[in-house]
């Protein structure tokens, strides 16, 4: 962590909200560092103060000096709750990520967009319902999830976006949106716009970013669709067969976001919540696969160096 960006800045931003006064608000670099101990090792904030108190590890990592008392759970809460209100997990995703391209672990080579469907621990409301619980809202309820269908299957939730960098698996773009939306309609969002190639699954299809790609000489990757009496010819299931063996790369993120980092089902009960915990699920990513990353002797070389 202490190769990571410095976050007094964030910290300051994040000091300036809310109630001034009283006792002294908690140093942010404590509580960042114990955000990331809960997601890295899937902890509730009780377990998190817990472990806090009896783990040596967990309270150097955190830099809570061992005469400080550990914060109490609700004290988490409301600081994840600050962050996730104030859009300020997005400014430590930014400033993570212009730190790893800082450091040439981000290559540009190409950008891979996908997006996973994460299911809602909640039950799917009826009409009658959510006209009640517009009348009368209950903090028990998830009522900003949606449904959606995939492959016949009927699903209630969210779903993650992500614009991975090829080659390294690092996360550069985010995006969180109830789960009815079309994929491709966070294409752009996902884009950094200094890619040399882009790739994507059958869902992504844009005609308008195919020529743009074809003006500036961006290598267009995303997987060709057959349509009804328009079938795939020979050369462009070839082309899709080449494809997809760079369009994997953003599986990894999502199979470590959901299984290693907590994300396989959102338990929040509102968007705002459940999107903290998305992005703060890709830093983990993104620190973890850094760290490995960094240790490899690359193959290729980062766009920006050549």
């Amino acid at each position: 962590m202490d190769r990571l960006p410095p976050l007094y800045d964030i910290g300051r931003r994040i000091d300036q909200t809310g109630p001034q006064g009283g006792q002294p608000r908690k140093p942010v670099r404590w509580m960042i560092r114990g955000l990331f101990l809960q997601h890295l090792y899937q902890l509730s904030d009780p377990q998190l103060e817990d472990q806090l108190i009896d783990r040596l590890s967990f309270r150097r990592f955190a830099g809570l000096p061992l005469e400080q008392q550990v914060p109490d759970f609700s004290t988490f809460w409301r600081f994840r709750q600050a962050l996730a209100e104030g859009g300020h997990l997005e400014d430590l995703f930014r400033e993570v990520t212009g730190q790893l391209e800082a450091k040439g672990l981000i290559l540009k080579r190409g950008t891979v967009v996908d997006a996973t469907i994460i299911e809602s621990a909640g039950r799917p409301l009826s009409d009658e319902a959510r006209e009640e619980l517009e009348q009368d809202p209950s903090s028990q309820i998830d009522t900003d999830a949606d449904s959606t269908q995939k492959g016949g299957t009927h699903y209630l939730g969210y779903k993650g976006h992500i614009g991975v960098d090829v080659g390294s698996k690092l996360i550069r773009r985010v995006s969180f949106t109830e789960a009815s939306p079309h994929d491709s309609t966070q294409l752009e969002t996902l884009l950094s716009g200094d890619e040399r190639a882009i790739f994507g699954d059958k869902a992504y299809p844009s005609r308008d970013l195919k020529l743009r790609c074809r003006k500036e000489g961006i290598y267009y990757g995303i997987l060709d669709k057959a349509y009804r009496n328009r079938p795939l010819s020979g050369s462009q299931k070839r082309r899709n067969t080449r494809k997809r063996r760079v369009r994997r790369y953003g599986e990894h993120p999502f199979s470590a976001i959901k299984q290693r980092y907590g994300m396989a089902v959102a338990t929040a009960k509102t968007k705002i919540r459940n999107k903290a915990q998305f992005i703060m699920a890709a830093l983990c990513w993104n620190i973890e696969r850094s760290i490995s990353w960094a240790k490899k002797e690359w193959k290729v070389t980062p766009a920006a160096a050549t």
